[in-house]
């Protein structure tokens, strides 16, 4: 199964410990195939109108996933998780109303062929105070891939 990237970001005056494990759908594989996931994350109190609900704030994941070698990889949005203090968080609905008032779009659900690229992000909702964040990708057990977090 894939791997696991813990590090730090300064969000504000929040240092929060990420830690994305990602795993994928894939077919043939040679021997350089390997899948490259950049992920980086900002708090928001507001983000135009929307705002979170109370005790909460919105946190948005950046999220480029890149495929090099296998024949296919299956991404979905639905799939991350957030996990805080040992509870998951699905991404948040305000991710396809109000990421354009920041300029970003939905990471959508493709097929990556060998050599695709995609880039997107999703909104949570998590509670505020919190510094540590866990990323996970929802991956079937058969998955096994050479996942690179850059």
């Amino acid at each position: 199964m894939g791997g696991r990237k813990t590090k730090t970001i300064r969000i504000g005056v929040i240092v929060a410990a990420i830690i994305v494990p990602l795993l994928v759908i894939g077919g043939n594989v040679s021997a350089e195939s390997y899948i490259n996931i950049y992920e980086d994350s900002t708090t928001y109190a507001k983000i135009g109108s929307s705002t979170p609900a109370p005790g909460k704030i919105y946190m948005v994941s950046d999220i480029t996933i890149e495929n090099h070698g296998y024949d296919e990889v299956e991404t979905n949005p639905y799939r991350f998780k957030v996990s805080i203090d040992h509870v998951e968080y699905d991404h948040s609905s305000a991710t396809y109303f109000y990421l354009e008032d920041i300029g970003k779009a939905a990471l959508d659900s493709v097929t990556l062929r060998d050599g695709g690229k995609i880039s997107g992000s999703l909104i949570y909702e998590v509670p505020k105070g919190t510094n540590k964040y866990g990323f996970r990708y929802d991956a079937y057990d058969w998955e096994d891939f050479d996942v690179r977090y850059l």
